[in-house]
């Protein structure tokens, strides 16, 4: 049995997945399996991963028909498993060499109650590193989401072990965005402590692909995420304001204008922030006013 199953759920997106593959095998640390879990992807996924396995027997490849998310993969990934740490890399992001060692010591160290360990992740822009996402000391349950997810900042970044997702529940299937953030408050919420090794040992990558997300999808299930934990949320009327104001943007971008307003709206009625009613007053201005300004803000938001 191996003391680290890695699963990389994917989809159609072989020329990016041989660069997270080989950054597994990379690992200074040894005692792994690697799952890949196929989406069901029309490319060369399958061969790709084939040639993987003619030169590494840690190296599994299973094939679903495509469920529309991240969710159901990567609980098909944790079934087939049987380590006992659990890791998650995206299929266009990468690891440094000592990831998987350094977090498995964190665990090592015998903090029974550690539900859950991650890192500091480089930025990298067309091929080219902007900047590190540090992250900050998790205290309470109010602190992770306060931090908007941002606790973790990326599903390639985290460590949880097998016993803590069987207590707290694999990812919900019916969020195809934000599930990784739904199941991180689910383990706060069940006492387990936070930890993190203070290095970026994770390459998160900027590119086209993901830059071109269906808003509109994203709203709705931003919005779904939102409904399903508002008993939690509503315990930190800051931080409900703050969500509301985030699927406020994210509805500006998806062209609903309105739908934008009213959350806009709720945030400020929450709480009147002078943050909430800038975005607000900003929205009036109109999409293209909006997206100008929020571009501009962009590049230094994702690396606060």
């Amino acid at each position: 049995m191996p003391k680290i199953s890695v699963i990389i759920p994917t989809y159609n997106r072989a020329e990016v997945l041989v660069r997270a593959v080989e950054s597994v095998l990379n690992q200074t640390m040894p005692d792994f399996e690697l799952i890949v879990v196929d989406d069901g992807s029309t490319d060369g996924t399958k061969k790709a991963v084939g040639e993987f396995i003619k030169r590494d027997n840690r190296v599994r490849y299973l094939w679903m028909k495509n469920s529309g998310g991240a969710a159901a993969p990567k609980n098909r990934g944790f079934l087939e498993s049987s380590g006992k740490y659990i890791a998650y890399l995206d299929h266009d992001d990468q690891w440094l060499p000592t990831k998987l060692e350094k977090q498995t010591e964190l665990f090592e160290k015998g903090n029974k109650n550690l539900g859950l360990v991650s890192c500091n992740v480089i930025i990298s822009k067309n091929g080219k590193d902007i900047g590190v996402h540090k992250l900050h000391k998790y205290k309470e349950v109010r602190d992770l989401l306060l931090e908007g997810g941002n606790y973790a900042f990326s599903n390639s970044s985290i460590m949880v072990p097998r016993g803590v997702i069987k207590k707290v529940g694999e990812r919900d299937e019916t969020l195809k965005l934000f599930e990784d953030l739904d199941m991180i408050i689910r383990i706060g919420l069940a006492g387990y402590g936070f930890d993190f090794v203070d290095e970026a040992l994770v390459r998160y990558h900027i590119d086209q692909d993901n830059l071109s997300r269906d808003f509109i999808k994203a709203s709705q299930d931003y919005e779904r995420f939102i409904k399903k934990n508002v008993s939690i949320l509503s315990r930190y009327p800051e931080i409900l304001s703050a969500y509301r104001r985030h699927l406020g943007t994210m509805y500006m971008l998806a062209g609903q204008k309105e739908k934008a307003r009213e959350n806009l709206k709720q945030a400020i009625k929450i709480k009147p922030a002078a943050r909430n009613w800038i975005t607000y007053l900003i929205s009036l201005l109109g999409e293209k006013t909006y997206k100008t300004i929020l571009n501009w803000k962009k590049d230094r938001a994702v690396i606060e």
